[in-house]
């Protein structure tokens, strides 16, 4: 007897065994057979009525996890989009603000130049050429250029002929 108890026991062990090995690997789903057998017994319908519920609720927060992370991938698509857009904008505001720093540089220049055509022109012709003479021929032919064509042509003509004409090959 104690044998065949034994044997029934091995027997048993062994099909529990195969059980769990069959369910683990995905071959056999016990799950569902049992729930079958389960829905099938009326006293039990209350529990598998909570338990499907408790199916459909894990689905559907499986669902609402799922959108999170897409938004949260398109939140995080529109924050580099919108880092990039700023960076572009800050090199842009860096490189205007570098170009009206020449520009006031050149400005503040122009007006120099237009100060020294205004004073040039009052004074008398040779004492201008005097001055002329002695700075840069770039310089003299931009006084030149914001001064009256007359007053121009007045100073020009008091210069040096080497000098005039070098000017005025510039002024072209």
């Amino acid at each position: 007897m104690f044998k065949w108890l034994l044997a029934v026991l091995a027997l048993f062990f062994a099909l529990f065994t195969a059980l769990i090995v069959f369910s683990i690997t995905g071959v056999i789903e016990p799950q569902t057979y049992l729930l079958q057998a389960i829905r099938e017994t009326d006293w039990a319908e209350p529990y598998v009525n909570a338990y499907d519920i408790g199916l459909d609720v894990e689905k559907w927060r499986r669902q609402e996890d799922q959108k999170l992370v897409e938004a949260w991938s398109d939140v995080e698509e529109a924050r580099a989009a919108i880092q990039q857009a700023r960076t572009a904008l800050e090199q842009r505001e860096s490189a205007l603000n570098s170009r009206e720093e020449r520009l006031e540089a050149r400005l503040a220049a122009n007006r120099n130049v237009q100060r020294l055509a205004e004073l040039y022109t009052e004074m008398a012709p040779q004492e201008a050429v005097e001055i002329l003479k002695l700075m840069e021929e770039a310089m003299v032919a931009e006084i030149l250029l914001s001064m009256a064509p007359q007053d121009a042509s007045i100073i020009l003509a008091s210069m040096p002929p080497e000098l005039a004409a070098s000017l005025s090959r510039q002024l072209q």
